[in-house]
């Protein structure tokens, strides 16, 4: 729990350095790297406590979600305007639903695609049909194959 107060002085000692930048591209980096170090921390604690206390482990995986959560929240809210936040909502929104379309298309017609696009031809050409029919195209001298 020490641990988590650690973090949250952090994130608040970070939001305050953020708010007097105007490099977009710094919160995002140092927002990531947080995020980064409060999920590693997280999950190596909640691996180690495992094995022994299950309780332990889902109170430090709610701990994690909700220190992940607050850093993502205090990340939009110190980066974007309400707007922009409106905007990446609607963006994963419809990234997200193309996505399952995309999935769902794939496992419906799976086996189509692969029958159509990865298959090898069952046409085989010689290199005298080639160029046989390349010759009845009639070709300036310049765009006909040199083989």
């Amino acid at each position: 729990m020490q641990h988590a107060i650690c973090h949250l002085q952090v994130i608040d000692d970070t939001v305050n350095v953020l708010k007097q930048s105007t490099l977009w591209a710094e919160s995002v980096a140092e927002y990531f790297v947080t995020g980064i170090n409060i999920l590693t921390t997280y999950i190596a604690s909640c691996i180690d406590s495992l094995p022994e206390f299950y309780q332990k482990f889902f109170e430090a995986l709610a701990i994690g979600v909700a220190l992940l959560w607050e850093t993502f929240n205090s990340f939009l809210t110190s980066s974007f305007s309400e707007f922009q936040i409106t905007l990446l909502q609607v963006f994963f929104g419809i990234f997200t639903i193309q996505v399952i379309a995309i999935c769902l298309a794939w496992k419906i017609y799976s086996v189509r695609i692969t029958d159509r696009f990865l298959k090898p031809s069952h046409y085989q050409i010689s290199n005298d049909q080639l160029k046989t029919a390349v010759s009845e195209l009639k070709l300036p001298a310049e765009h006909t194959p040199r083989w």
